[in-house]
């Protein structure tokens, strides 16, 4: 079973009933609660017990939880499976409900549906769970996000080793992000300029995006300025084995102008228009 095919009326009412049954009878173990229920009544024929169980039994996935109300307790099990998942869907609803409905599939949409997560005006309960939704997947993206610069710097520090050899600079570079990260950029290191050693910034960026960008914040186009030529900005994309060198004389083709009373703060740039 694929992960997009885990969040299915009949998967995830089996899961509440096979629980229910475990609850009324604690003695029978969950596959047996399963065949039981396989062959009860009528109006089972059509969940899917056999699917469920292996998410009922699994104590990694505390997928089903008995609330006494069959909207909350799905409302539970889809958010659990969304987290544990993270089908694209669920990922959207960091940009609004209507954005993740959309992406939904049939199935989807009908749990959703039934759980109370489609109605609208949004409010109460189901207000708190898009809410939560969204916040698991923003805090996401935010250790995404750091996971992606942290290794463009640990790639930075490498590069510049092997640059600084090559150049025959005895120095090496060094982290100064950690220390300040308001600094403008992101590693010290050095280049010649007129065949002097001179000090080199460097702010660094990574970027795992299908159309390669990054975003340049005014902090550090200002530090741009005050520090070139001595400054550039390395831009490593996903399975780059090298950086793109931006320097101030690329960069400034792309960064906005204040109008009126009108401050930019940062600038979106996309590799391909450069």
């Amino acid at each position: 079973m694929t992960h997009e095919n885990r969040v299915r009326i009949s998967l995830l009412d089996a899961g509440r009933m096979i629980l229910k049954h475990l609850a009324i009878f604690p003695e029978t173990r969950p596959a047996e609660a399963a065949r039981q229920l396989s062959f009860g009544p009528s109006f089972l024929a059509n969940y899917d017990f056999e699917a469920a169980l292996p998410l009922v039994t699994n104590p990694q996935e505390r997928i089903f939880c008995l609330l006494g109300n069959r909207s909350a307790e799905l409302r539970h099990a889809i958010f659990e499976i969304a987290r544990i998942d993270k089908p694209f869907w669920a990922r959207a609803a960091t940009y609004g409900r209507q954005r993740a409905l959309r992406l939904t599939n049939e199935d989807q949409a009908q749990c959703l549906k039934d759980a109370g997560l489609a109605d609208s005006p949004l409010e109460g309960e189901p207000r708190v769970w898009w809410e939560r939704l969204s916040n698991e997947f923003r805090l996401l993206q935010e250790v995404e996000r750091r996971r992606i610069g942290s290794e463009a710097e640990r790639l930075t520090l490498e590069y510049e080793k092997r640059r600084l050899a090559a150049l025959g600079i005895d120095k090496n570079p060094h982290l100064v992000s950690v220390e300040d990260d308001a600094a403008g950029y992101d590693v010290y290191s050095y280049t010649l300029i007129d065949a002097r050693i001179v000090p080199f910034h460097i702010e660094v960026k990574g970027t795992s995006s299908a159309e390669p960008r990054f975003f340049l914040s005014r902090n550090e186009w200002e530090a741009c300025l005050k520090l070139c030529p001595g400054y550039a900005v390395y831009v490593w994309s996903q399975g780059k084995l090298e950086p793109t060198v931006l320097m101030r004389e690329i960069l400034e083709g792309h960064v906005p102008r204040d109008c009126g009373d009108g401050m930019w703060m940062d600038v979106r740039i996309l590799l391909k228009g450069i």
